[in-house]
């Protein structure tokens, strides 16, 4: 809905509205839901033709697009070191840096599937 008040040129007004969380979740819940989220906005990519304003207006969208000539060296060493990464984020080991990577390999491990069971369909 954002990304369509964007497009029209309707401005957006954001309040800080801090948000009291009492019950928190747990960090494999919080990391399914950011791979479920990932997948969300894979979908949302590919339904929107991968429009350009959306790909400017989302950090991972644009990272990729930098770094997407070593994917196949992302998505190796992400293969590889996933047990790891999720073994640390689950356990509570803290790096926004580690976070990242592992939405980047998220994103790149289901970009992959879905381009190749688009590929398939294609077929």
């Amino acid at each position: 809905m954002v990304f369509s008040l964007k497009k029209n040129n309707i401005t957006i007004t954001h309040i800080d509205n801090p948000v009291i969380n009492g019950d928190l979740e747990q960090n494999n819940e919080y990391l399914n839901k950011t791979k479920e989220g990932i997948i969300n906005l894979i979908n949302i990519l590919n339904f929107i033709e991968y429009d350009n304003n959306l790909i400017n207006d989302i950090t991972i969208l644009r990272f990729y697009y930098k770094v997407r000539k070593a994917e196949k060296i992302i998505n190796f060493s992400f293969v590889f070191f996933k047990p790891l990464v999720v073994s640390l984020l689950t356990k509570g080991y803290i790096s926004l840096y580690l976070f990242d990577y592992y939405k980047l390999g998220i994103f790149i491990e289901n970009l992959r599937i879905t381009q190749h069971t688009l590929k398939d369909a294609g077929q």
